[in-house]
């Protein structure tokens, strides 16, 4: 089955993976209906009111199906005779069990007209009693069969759903795809696209504990599945390392946070004092408080950077970043890719100390006050530490090939009336930092906003920078700066004396079925923008 941008029911998984869960099961919507305030903003960027609402209120028009399947920790039976009209066609079987259909629920959505594809579903795994990653693999295989049977009740097809994850509840979404379905075609009939936030892919850095069996907890093949060493197994089927035997890493997107100051500050404190190679010793807390950003993520996955934290309020279950980010790659019709193609540091080194160089990208959209991918210098996730003036050291670990430093997706819809074009705000960072502390430390080379604008011009395809977002009002008379057109995407120089550089930007349609291909300088923008 093919990948779809198409709307298409959502599943909701939260993660929780604590000792009890008592508080857990009284959340209705499991976290998902909770938002975030943003001070001093202004419109839509003021009030997040969670994902649930924000679906519901959205252009999709998304509607709470929650109720309308239920979770047991013990087999529910009697079936009511007769069935409801509208649900007589589905399996007896759906309305017993441990994971079953509500029919008059089912029933209610059927005779509104509710667009069954347009349904949010709270997975409730926790309800199920037994904490097993077999219970949690059979029940969301269930869930997921329930939802297809309905909604082909309206539209005569099963459609795979959409799946976003939080933390522990990635876990479970993988593992149902590595261990539940027996083929690859088989998992993309049932999942389309999957999207985690903060999800330990790789493991917990400090949860290095040995099997917790002889100890008789509840939760212990849960805390197995955070073990870095259990992850990194590849002898394991449901290794992060074995994704791609089952599910085509690109239909999985990797929201990994970045603000480990907002988190508990003993599990921040211990992902401190258990660095990864490659991640700068102590000096470096790399993760959103509980997981490392590279343990969040998986090789040759979609990925973007979110400044939350795990957990909590204003975390990336909460936060209008995720929303903004997920339903860019659920629904998106545009991708866009930026590689550093060239680059020369000009400052000159200390006389003392070792200066190391790193360099990091922001993106946002035109009237979204918020990042859908960010760098910093706070988040700690930028792109080094470099030591070679032209940053072509070996050891550094882009996005991909050709020093990839983001490819991300947008939603050419999303504009004003009256404007037929795409504006986005980048923003550049280079800095020096001097790691022995003896020489000038934490030093900005580079702080560039970059206002980009794709367009039509006469006829063909065009990529525009401006000195602001001025030319997004459609009155605006504004041509802008013409990028550099070559085969391979257009160029950009960017720099002042101490940091200059080029960047290469490609950018691709989505069509409704199928993957991204390449936008050419000699097509038009209308893909874009239908």
């Amino acid at each position: 089955m093919e990948v779809t941008r198409e709307v298409r029911p959502i599943v909701l998984i939260r993660g929780f993976g604590g000792l009890d869960t008592e508080e857990e099961r009284d959340l209705t919507h499991q976290g998902f209906n909770v938002g975030s305030h943003y001070p001093h903003k202004r419109g839509q960027n003021y009030i997040y009111p969670g994902l649930v609402l924000s679906m519901i209120r959205s252009k999709y028009g998304y509607h709470d199906a929650t109720n309308t399947i239920g979770y047991y920790a013990r087999a529910q039976s009697g079936i009511p005779d007769p069935l409801p009209e509208p649900v007589a066609g589905l399996p007896k079987s759906h309305f017993e069990g441990t994971v079953i259909v509500d029919p008059f629920s089912l029933e209610e959505m059927l005779e509104r007209g509710i667009d069954m594809r347009r349904t949010l579903w709270v997975f409730r795994y926790y309800d199920l009693g037994s904490r097993t990653f077999d219970t949690y693999r059979q029940a969301l295989m269930r869930a997921i069969e329930l939802i297809q049977d309905s909604v082909a009740l309206q539209t005569g097809t099963r459609e795979a759903v959409n799946v976003i994850a939080h933390s522990m509840g990635g876990l479970i979404a993988r593992d149902t795809l590595q261990l539940g379905y027996k083929t690859t075609k088989a998992a993309h009939a049932a999942i389309n696209k999957l999207v985690t936030l903060g999800t330990p892919h790789q493991g917990i850095a400090f949860q290095r504990l040995p099997r917790l069996d002889w100890l008789g907890l509840s939760a212990e093949d849960e805390l197995e599945a955070f073990n870095p060493e259990t992850q990194a197994d590849a002898g394991r089927p449901g290794s992060f390392k074995n994704l791609a035997r089952s599910f085509d890493p690109r239909r999985l997107l990797c929201i990994v946070g970045t603000n480990y100051r907002d988190y508990m500050r003993i599990s921040s404190l211990a992902n401190r004092f258990s660095p990864l190679p490659g991640e700068g010793g102590l000096l470096y807390n790399r993760s959103d408080g509980l997981v490392k950003h590279s343990a969040a993520q998986i090789p040759g996955a979609y990925r973007t950077f979110v400044h939350k934290t795990h957990g909590g309020y204003n975390s990336l279950v909460t936060a209008r970043e995720s929303c903004e980010v997920a339903m860019r790659f659920l629904f998106g019709n545009t991708r866009m890719r930026v590689f550093l193609e060239r680059a020369e540091v000009r400052q000159k080194s200390d006389r003392f100390g070792r200066d190391e160089v790193y360099v990091g990208l922001s993106v946002k959209a035109r009237r979204l006050d918020f990042d859908l991918f960010h760098q910093s210098a706070a988040a700690e996730n930028c792109y080094g530490p470099f030591s070679k003036p032209d940053l072509l050291d070996g050891t550094v670990t882009w996005a991909g090939e050709g020093r990839l430093m983001w490819e991300g997706f947008l939603d050419g819809t999303a504009r004003p009336d009256g404007n037929s074009d795409i504006a986005l705000r980048l923003s550049l960072y280079a800095g020096e930092r001097d790691l022995t502390g003896i020489g000038f430390s934490d030093e900005t080379l580079l702080q560039e906003p970059i206002y980009l604008q794709l367009r039509d011009t006469t006829g063909t395809f065009g990529m525009f920078s401006h000195p602001d977002m001025g030319f997004s009002d459609p009155a605006s008379r504004r041509r802008g700066r013409e990028l550099k057109a070559g085969s391979d995407g257009w160029r950009l120089d960017v720099g002042n004396e101490r940091f200059t550089c080029t960047l290469r930007f490609e950018v691709d349609t989505i069509p409704p079925n199928g993957p991204p291909s390449p936008l050419k300088k000699t097509e038009s923008i209308d893909p874009l923008l239908a």
